[in-house]
């Protein structure tokens, strides 16, 4: 797919500055971190790896894209689209989707794989319920949620601190706090984790999850969990739906 230079934007005007098209354009990044920003005629991520964009614009968290190796090779690209005319955001979505598998060359389907899960359930009571309020907007909710990880110190380093991995084990979990449903508590779980999670908790309505952080040296989250919001986490296998890229 064309791929031309932009010119210099404008400061201050997140707009990529591209000739209008139904053209993805697709640069390497040296943007510092990623971006995303959109407008009714526009939509421009900035710094993604392939995986990462796939994870945004397909609305799914990495854990559940397979992506061949030598494509998840952390290469960071600006992914920009500038259409003539407005367009609602399901259609810019799509014709962001099949702008990255044309410009890489893709094919992609839907799969159900068995796999190493966790699994959520809530044998013996519900968490707290949320009490109504305000119709808040849903990703304000989401975006109002906070998970902390804990990270690995390896010696050596001059801060101590391990690089920041992609994807954690359930136990590097610290401390949490969001709201809304079980699906959504399950879905926000799954951002950072190396396994899909299942819900299991057979669980209506909305609730808070807030977990305080241990004080104590050893990090016991899933104990905590189960104590504070009766809520348990545990390995198993389970049938799972996957999306799976592979070369034309």
């Amino acid at each position: 797919m064309d791929a031309q230079p932009p010119r210099i934007p404008r400061l201050g005007n997140r707009k990529p500055d591209f000739a209008p098209s139904y053209t993805l354009h697709v640069l390497p990044s040296q943007f510092e971190g990623t971006g995303n920003f959109d407008g009714m005629d526009f939509w421009s991520l900035r710094g993604f790896d392939l995986k990462g964009v796939i994870s945004v614009v397909y609305d799914l968290n990495p854990v559940r894209i397979d992506l061949s190796a030598f494509l998840d090779d952390g290469k960071r690209y600006d992914f920009s689209l500038v259409l003539p005319e407005l367009e609602d955001e399901e259609r810019m979505r799509e014709r962001f989707q099949q702008g990255i598998q044309d410009h890489f060359h893709l094919d992609s389907m839907r799969d159900d794989r068995v796999m190493d899960v966790y699994v959520v359930t809530a044998p013996d009571r519900k968490p707290p319920a949320l009490e109504p309020g305000p119709a808040d907007d849903r990703m304000t909710l989401l975006n109002n949620s906070h998970i902390a990880f804990e990270i690995p110190k390896v010696r050596g380093n001059r801060d101590g601190a391990a690089a920041m991995p992609k994807a954690f084990n359930i136990s590097a979990i610290s401390s949490m706090s969001a709201e809304g449903t079980t699906d959504e508590f399950c879905r926000l779980l799954e951002r950072k984790l190396d396994r899909p999670i299942v819900n299991e908790t057979n669980l209506e309505g909305e609730f808070v999850f807030h977990v305080e952080p241990t004080q104590t040296a050893k990090n016991d989250f899933l104990d905590r969990l189960r104590h504070q919001l009766g809520l348990i986490i545990a390995p198993a296998q389970r049938n799972v739906e996957i999306l799976a890229f592979k070369p034309r």
